[in-house]
């Protein structure tokens, strides 16, 4: 949305009701609005805002601690198979120059 010369007039007469139109932080912090709303980047964030406001309602600690385990019994999986391959069988799915690598500091 592009602001117009008469909006952006408005909007100062209206910040500088509520605040001092002369200091140079507050002109600042309006071209910055400005600017944001012209890019439509004040829109993606407000969006933004609210998808993480709406997320973190939506997490509960069941939740954390629901995925939490989760995450804990896949991993304990992924071991226990790394643990049944034989290192013949990952070797020959790594790169000669690397497996040549690790023998040496196995030794």
């Amino acid at each position: 949305m592009r602001v117009t010369g008469s909006q952006r007039e408005d909007l100062r007469d209206t910040m500088s009701q509520q605040l001092d139109p002369n200091d140079e932080a507050v002109q600042d912090a309006v071209e910055t609005v400005i600017t944001l709303q012209e890019s439509g980047t004040l829109d993606d964030l407000a969006a933004a805002a609210n998808v993480v406001s709406l997320v973190s309602e939506a997490v509960d600690e069941d939740m954390v601690q629901s995925t939490t385990r989760a995450l804990v019994h896949a991993g304990e999986l992924l071991d226990s198979a790394a643990g049944d391959l034989r290192q013949s069988e990952i070797s020959s799915c790594l790169p000669p120059q690397l497996v040549t690598r690790l023998s040496h500091r196995t030794q």
